[in-house]
């Protein structure tokens, strides 16, 4: 149980990237309108938007947290794939508006996937002990 992932590790790693989302959608709308880039890279950027509000995903939206933070991790892949495949001198100017760098990107989805990895981890182990705790109590009624 040492090694469970905590609500308060969770706020402690996410704070940093949930407190950017915002500087996040804005990238995202001022790529999205700008006229130079590729229809095909405006294509990416409305994919990541809609999985983030489809009800059907890798982590189920009603699985508190990591439905929302595999939400969160997707936009943030594609947002860096859009960035890492289009001319920089269209990106540039708006990741300074945004104050967004290249490596803050990368570095909040390395947390993100990080978090995303600790919390399952937990959760299945929790699920698990909670599992053995009903078939042990199930077990015990039946031999009453």
């Amino acid at each position: 149980m040492a090694n469970d992932y905590t609500i308060s590790n969770l706020k402690q790693d996410l704070w940093p990237v949930l407190k950017r989302m915002p500087a996040y959608a804005r990238l995202i709308r001022l790529l999205a309108s700008d006229p130079r880039l590729s229809g095909k890279q405006k294509t990416k950027l409305a994919a990541g938007l809609g999985y983030m509000v489809s009800p059907i995903d890798l982590v189920p939206g009603f699985i508190p947290v990591l439905g929302q933070l595999d939400d969160v991790l997707a936009v943030l892949l594609l947002l860096r794939n859009v960035l890492r495949t289009s001319p920089r001198e269209i990106i540039e100017p708006y990741l300074i508006q945004t104050e967004l760098t290249r490596e803050l990107i990368d570095e909040d989805i390395r947390t993100s996937a990080r978090v995303l990895r600790a919390a399952s981890i937990t959760l299945a182990k929790k699920t698990a002990r909670g599992l053995m705790k009903f078939g042990r109590f199930i077990a015990k009624k039946l031999r009453a």
